[in-house]
């Protein structure tokens, strides 16, 4: 789920708070996409997300084009 979506009204942040303590809870890693804008990005860090993605950052690259310690293959 883009974090873009549902960022921008109480309820909305709450679900943020939410899924982000839920998954701490499960032992879980997050990565929040979409963040596009500064609000965003620290409103997320304000609450222990650990990973980011989205155009704040950069614009969507190949994966040869990315720094070779970036790539992760799963």
């Amino acid at each position: 789920m883009s974090f873009r979506r549902i960022l921008g009204t109480d309820l909305r942040c709450c679900k943020v708070k939410t899924i982000l303590s839920l998954a701490s809870s499960l032992g879980l890693d997050v990565v929040a996409e979409g963040v596009e804008t500064e609000a965003q990005f620290m409103f997320l860090k304000q609450q222990h997300c650990p990973h980011f993605q989205g155009y704040l950052f950069s614009k969507p690259v190949s994966p040869e084009h990315l720094p070779e310690e970036t790539v992760t293959l799963v």
